[in-house]
């Protein structure tokens, strides 16, 4: 089986000639899925161009949510959304409406939209702001009341799909046939080790917004349970690139990006 990995396509900025080169750039690899790990577009675009993406590749999408597909929207009502939207014709999955989507015998996927979730890094002294805290109506509610409040509404956001995640691994894990390998799409780098900003180490003010080590708890917790079964994370968000081995059965890839450049970030194989 043949996946093709694509993360912060942001389709709602390329232009049409962008577009048509990721089209024909799907149409040629002949994918039996793409895996999308969040920033497809906006809340009003993001139907429109996963629906796209999939008449291009002419396979099966799964999808997570980055944090610009909730812009103009707010979480509750976007999660709500995407659990109905897509029906098993339109050939779009939810992965955070699904328990496990098995790939073959051996290699199951799971996924969560993940939020940074401010826990790591300079989180007293920073004075980064994302455009979150005014176009997500939940992050927009809580900023109003101080900072303190926006980041207890990121990491409520973080636990609740954490708490969704260890959900997806006790059913994957305990699926028959038993699976050697687990792949999990999720938005936010989930580790400080993998959380580089243009191309480097990210600024510890940067960590509390590109990180979210609720997810990385869930799955430091799961990997070291079960040392037989390999764990590869695929992310987005920092738009930077990082590979790295958190443990022996727990790898983190987090894909390079560029605004107006859409491209596919990887191939995967699963046998």
């Amino acid at each position: 089986m043949r996946l093709l990995w694509l993360t912060d396509v942001h389709i709602d900025h390329a232009a049409p000639a962008a577009r048509a080169a990721l089209h024909r750039a799907l149409a040629a690899q002949r994918a039996d899925a793409l895996i999308l790990t969040g920033d497809v577009a906006t809340a009003k675009t993001i139907a429109g161009a996963l629906t796209e993406l999939q008449r291009a590749a002419a396979a099966t999408v799964y999808f997570v949510l980055g944090n610009h597909d909730y812009y103009g929207s707010g979480a509750a009502d976007e999660r709500a959304h995407h659990a109905h939207a897509w029906p098993k014709e339109s050939g779009v999955v939810y992965l955070r409406a699904t328990n496990v989507a098995r790939l073959s015998p051996s290699t199951v996927l799971i996924g969560v939209d993940g939020w940074a979730d401010a826990r790591l890094g300079d989180v007293a002294g920073t004075r980064v702001r994302l455009r979150d805290s005014t176009l997500i109506r939940e992050l927009r509610e809580a900023a109003a009341g101080s900072r303190e409040k926006l980041f207890e509404a990121m990491r409520s956001l973080a636990d609740d799909d954490a708490a969704r995640l260890h959900d997806q691994l006790q059913h994957a894990l305990a699926g028959l046939p038993p699976p050697r390998r687990v792949i999990v799409a999720t938005h936010v780098p989930p580790f400080v080790e993998a959380c580089v900003h243009q191309g480097r180490p990210a600024g510890l003010d940067y960590v509390p917004f590109f990180t979210c080590k609720a997810i990385g708890d869930v799955l430091l917790a799961n990997a070291r349970a079960r040392a037989d079964v390999q764990f590869d994370v695929l992310c987005g968000h920092t738009h930077s690139f990082a590979d790295v081995n958190i443990l022996p059965n727990l790898r983190v890839r987090v894909a390079a990006a560029e605004y107006e450049e859409p491209a596919v970030a990887g191939v995967l194989i699963v046998d």
